[in-house]
Parts: C-alpha cells; sequence; structure tokens
C-alpha cells in the first residue's frame, strides 16, 4: 500500500525541479520526504507500507516497490537515510536499510545519518525526543497548511523524521555549496 500527498502543486509541467529525500524506515513502513532545493514548494512525502507477516517477508516487499512514484531517482540531487543505531532489533532494521539502499542508482549522492547527527543540523538537541522532532517538523511543515493539499492531521514520526532527515540534508549540501 503507498500513500503520496503532494503539498501544493506547484511546479509546472514540462519544468524540472530538483529534489533532497530524506530516509526512515522501520520493519512495517518505508516513509520519504521531498525538498526542492530551493524550498519554494511544499514538502512532497511518499510512505510504502510493507506488507507480510514478519519482518523478514515485508523486507522481502520492498522489491517490488517504487518508492518515490510519481517521481523518479533522477529529480534528486541528494538522498539522507537514516543510519539507525541501537540495541533492539538491529538485524532486522539493517535488513530494511539493505533492501532501500538497494533502490538508489549508483552515482546518486547518499548521506547516512546517525539520529543525533541530523537533529543537530537541523538545530535541535542531538537527544531530543521524537516528540520534539515531530514537533519541530510540523512547525515547519505547517507553513504550507494553508493549501488545500496539506498534510493530514495525523502523520507518523517516522515521516517527520524523513523531513528532518531530508532538511539536514539539504543544509549539508548548501553549506558544501557554500564552502
Amino acid at each position: 500500500m503507498r500513500h503520496t500527498l503532494r503539498l501544493p502543486l506547484l511546479d509546472q509541467p514540462g519544468s524540472r525541479v530538483s529534489y533532497v529525500a530524506g530516509i526512515d524506515f522501520s520493519t512495517q513502513a518505508v516513509d520519504v520526504v521531498l525538498l526542492d532545493e530551493d524550498d519554494v514548494l511544499a514538502p512532497v512525502w511518499h510512505r510504502t507500507i510493507l506488507d507480510g507477516p514478519d519482518a523478514f517477508t515485508r523486507t522481502r516487499d520492498l522489491r517490488g516497490q517504487h518508492l518515490l512514484y510519481p517521481h523518479d531517482w533522477d529529480d534528486l540531487l541528494a538522498v539522507g537515510i537514516e543510519d539507525p543505531a541501537g540495541k533492539h532489533a538491529i538485524r532486522a532494521i539493517a535488513r530494511v536499510q539493505g533492501a532501500v539502499l538497494a533502490h538508489i542508482p549508483d552515482g546518486l549522492m547518499v548521506k547516512p545519518w546517525a539520529p543525533s547527527e541530523w537533529r543537530r543540523t537541523c538545530g535541535l538537541k542531538g537527544n531530543c525526543s521524537k516528540d520534539d522532532v515531530f514537533a519541530f517538523a510540523m512547525e515547519q511543515i505547517n507553513r504550507w497548511h494553508n493549501t488545500p493539499d496539506a498534510w493530514p492531521m495525523y502523520v507518523p514520526m517516522d515521516a517527520t523524521d524523513a523531513y528532518a532527515i531530508a532538511l539536514a540534508t539539504r543544509q549539508a549540501i548548501t553549506r558544501e555549496q557554500a564552502a
């Protein structure tokens, strides 16, 4: 099952918009948020829910998924992806990360982000809670809420993590270009 919200549709047909992607994932779903490089379009959120009775089967379900539909990897300048750390279910999470990475074409810049690193790059405390990230991301996203295609009131925390990862990636690229 796939959920895609595009907010708002400001890029014109035939025009080319370059995005930076942020990816957060679990053994249940993959959330991808696209931010345009110039920060003039609203964020685009893609959620792919993984099907299957267990984490292994759900990871295999990623094989046939198009994580960016209707966008394409050619639309991207770079991808930021969470590089999870932890003690619980790390093997299952690592499998999902590998399956997601297998979707990303060679030659596309990919930045693995430790959770504390992307949080600090966004101006948050490195050890802040998921609730803090959610509040930060929704405050940023709410500037687009005066559009008819606003994000729903219920947004999974993985989606707001993906937003913050995309934001950190865009900021890292901007700093690199300025140097």
